[in-house]
C-alpha cells in the first residue's frame, strides 16, 4: 500500500457506508438487537423506517438471559403493533428537532413496576456526522497526500520549500531536495 494511500480514512468511510446500509435496510426491514443485563433487563437498539431506536427498561426476562444478545428481524408491515405503541400510546412522545423522546405507560405489557424509556432519532442525524467525520478525515489526507515530496516533510509536515536538505523543524533528511 502507497504510504499516501495508507492515511486514507477507511474506518471512517466503512461507517459511513455502514449508516447509509442500515438506512437502506431500514426502509423495508425492521431491526431490533436486545442486549439483556443482570438478571436478564432488556435494553434495545433498533432500526425502523429510517430512524434509530435507543430504549432502556427495567423489564427483566430471568436470570439465564442475563449478559445476553439477540437479534430480531421484521418485515416492515409487522412491525406496526411496535410502531403505534412507541408513537401513539399514552403518554404521547415529546417531539424535539424530528426526535422522539418518550417512556412507558404505568405497568407496561401488565408487569407491576416496569417502565421503559425510549429516544428515536431519525439516521439521517448520526449519518450527518459520520459524513463530517469522514470529511474532516478527507480534509487530512488531502493536505498530507503530498508529505514526503520536497516541499514538505515527509515525518512532521512542516513546510520545508526554504531548507535545503533537512527539515528545519525535526531535522529529517528531506526527500527530493538531497
Amino acid at each position: 500500500m502507497s504510504r499516501a494511500l495508507s492515511r486514507f480514512p477507511f474506518v471512517r468511510f466503512v461507517f459511513v457506508v455502514l449508516i447509509i446500509g442500515l438506512w437502506l435496510r431500514s426502509r423495508r426491514e425492521s431491526d431490533l438487537l436486545a442486549l439483556f443485563l443482570h438478571h436478564g433487563q432488556v435494553q434495545l437498539l433498533g432500526t425502523d423506517q429510517g430512524r434509530v431506536i435507543v430504549a432502556i427498561s427495567n423489564i427483566e426476562f430471568g436470570k439465564e438471559r442475563a449478559f445476553t444478545l439477540e437479534h430480531i428481524g421484521v418485515a416492515d408491515d409487522q412491525f406496526s403493533d411496535i410502531r403505534t405503541l412507541l408513537y401513539e400510546t399514552t403518554p404521547l412522545p415529546k417531539k424535539i428537532l424530528g426526535t422522539y423522546l418518550g417512556g412507558s405507560p404505568v405497568d407496561p405489557f401488565g408487569l407491576k413496576g416496569a417502565h421503559y424509556t425510549y429516544w428515536i432519532v431519525p439516521l439521517i442525524y448520526p449519518g450527518a456526522l459520520a459524513a463530517l467525520w469522514l470529511l474532516l478525515g478527507l480534509r487530512t489526507f488531502w493536505l498530507r497526500r503530498k508529505w514526503g515530496t520536497g516541499s514538505i516533510c515527509g515525518h512532521c509536515g512542516y513546510d520545508a520549500r526554504a531548507s535545503n536538505d533537512r527539515c528545519p523543524e525535526c531535522g529529517t533528511v528531506l526527500i527530493g531536495k538531497t
